[in-house]
């Protein structure tokens, strides 16, 4: 849990409990959030503990290991769980330094990935939704009654279907839409496998998600945007929503951008931001 200090206070005076520190009074974030008619939520390190993409290889890693559909397949391992050692030690020292180079991280996943088939990339996948943050699934599911809700994402279509699907399993739409990274799959002899990522529209800056936020806007008529972030790629989009007097949230926000959301929420999992929104919506 990151250290709340001076910067904080002194950005977000208004102190909801020990876990929920704000910009403006609770008076002023009710009317706000009673205009908000679209809500867009990163995934990695927000939704989901860490990196999708990283527990997908792990994942990916165990079922060739333990289930594997030819023998042959045991050849995917040595580049899996190096690339795997590759990345984490990649994350660790991003967080270190407060910088990540997304398109490195990308193209080190596709080289891990490659040639691996379909077939391990949809077993692995039905598995990422239940390791969300506690919570979450009933704070988007608040959330939804409220607007429109959507992932934006540099995570990738495989993993985001699989959560929308597992979401929206109930009958209730809680999960409108998603934008992401696409993965391309070739048939090879009698199978598909992993061959990259689709190059056209690869997303990995802030830039990309402003732009995806903007044409969301566009297509759903929205007029006052919500977004739920932590770190620097979600500041493009939080200064969209607060433009049009909208509202960004922070959920353990990484301190060099604490500054920029509305609110900030702290916690091991979603529970006090589900909290924050059950209170804003009986306005």
């Amino acid at each position: 849990m990151k250290f709340l200090g001076r910067k904080i206070e002194k950005e977000h005076p208004f102190r909801f409990s020990k876990m929920i520190y704000a910009r403006y009074p609770f008076e002023e974030l009710q009317r706000r959030f009673n205009n908000i008619d679209l809500i867009v939520i990163d995934f990695d390190e927000c939704v989901f503990p860490s990196f999708s993409q990283t527990t997908l290889g792990k994942l990916i890693f165990w079922e060739i290991l333990l289930n594997p559909l030819e023998l042959s397949d045991f050849q995917f391992l040595p580049s899996l769980l190096s690339g795997g050692l590759f990345i984490s030690l990649a994350r660790l020292r991003c967080r270190l330094n407060g910088r990540t180079n997304n398109l490195e991280m990308m193209i080190r996943y596709e080289e891990t990935k490659m040639g691996i088939p379909l077939h391990y990339f949809k077993r692995a996948a039905v598995h990422i939704p239940s390791r969300s943050y506690f919570h979450s699934k009933r704070t988007i599911e608040e959330l939804s009654k409220q607007a429109k809700v959507g992932i934006i994402s540099f995570g990738v279509d495989i993993i985001m279907e699989e959560y929308m699907r597992q979401l929206n399993s109930g009958g209730e739409c809680c999960i409108s839409f998603y934008d992401c990274n696409t993965l391309r799959f070739e048939r090879k002899g009698a199978r598909e496998v992993f061959v990259g990522y689709r190059r056209d529209g690869l997303k990995i800056s802030k830039v990309h998600k402003g732009e995806l936020l903007e044409r969301r806007i566009k297509q759903f008529n929205a007029k006052t945007p919500l977004v739920i972030g932590h770190n620097e790629d979600d500041t493009e989009m939080v200064r969209i929503a607060q433009k049009k007097n909208g509202v960004g949230i922070g959920f353990n926000p990484f301190p060099e951008v604490e500054y920029v959301f509305d609110i900030n929420v702290f916690g091991k999992d979603w529970e006090h931001l589900c909290q924050l929104v059950k209170k804003l919506r009986q306005g």
